[in-house]
């Protein structure tokens, strides 16, 4: 049993890393037995390296996706609709918009962009700092997922920002003030005439 998973394990070093399996000794064998599945999947020009769990080695460009992807210089990593996991997309682009790859499809009403708008508007902005380990030290400015859940602009999962969500919510605020803007120069304009007309009574 020991055999078999160091060979599951080496094969899958060989794949996810583009080469050869490294010829089986009683220390690989040992070293499967103590972690048997956190062999990443790693682009080719990539490597493994470190201990338990391994983690992939990738040159400039390469970026981290997610947990599971690595993600080449030609690549962008997708977060969020319509994938459920960070995903690896080719181009600059994601998510994917167009018809084709979508079903359901109910626009947007009046009342429905009233209501984006009323709730973005509530959303309290904050600056913050990631505690040591989860990111980087810098200050960032957003908000606090606690206190908009459940919401457009977050993920299903609850533990991530959807921004494609969240953008959609401020597109649906800024139509929603430029038609409330479109009715107000009405009515000036309406209001101004009428002065005009008692003017030259």
């Amino acid at each position: 049993m020991k055999r078999l998973v160091g060979i599951l394990v080496l094969s899958f070093v060989g794949v996810g890393c583009g080469g050869a399996p490294p010829e089986q000794t009683g220390e690989t064998e040992e070293a499967a037995r103590v972690c048997p599945f956190l062999v990443p999947f790693c682009p080719a020009e990539c490597k493994l390296v470190g201990g338990c769990p391994q983690r992939c080695h990738c040159p400039q460009g390469f970026i981290q996706c997610g947990d599971n992807n690595v993600c080449n210089p030609q690549q962008t990593c997708c977060v969020g609709q319509p994938f459920p996991v960070p995903t690896c997309i080719d181009g600059t682009i994601c998510p994917i918009s167009r018809r084709e790859y979508k079903t359901d499809i109910n626009y947007l009403g009046q009342r429905d962009r009233e209501k984006l708008a009323a709730d973005l508007l509530k959303f309290k902005l904050a600056t913050y700092r990631y505690k040591p380990g989860v990111s980087d030290g810098e200050s960032h400015l957003g908000f606090i997922i606690d206190d908009v859940a459940p919401s457009p602009a977050v993920a299903p999962t609850g533990s991530h920002v959807d921004l494609y969500g969240y953008t959609t919510m401020a597109v649906a605020a800024l139509q929603q003030q430029s038609l409330e803007i479109a009715q107000m120069q009405k009515e000036i304009a309406a209001l101004r005439a009428e002065l005009a007309r008692a003017s030259r009574r």
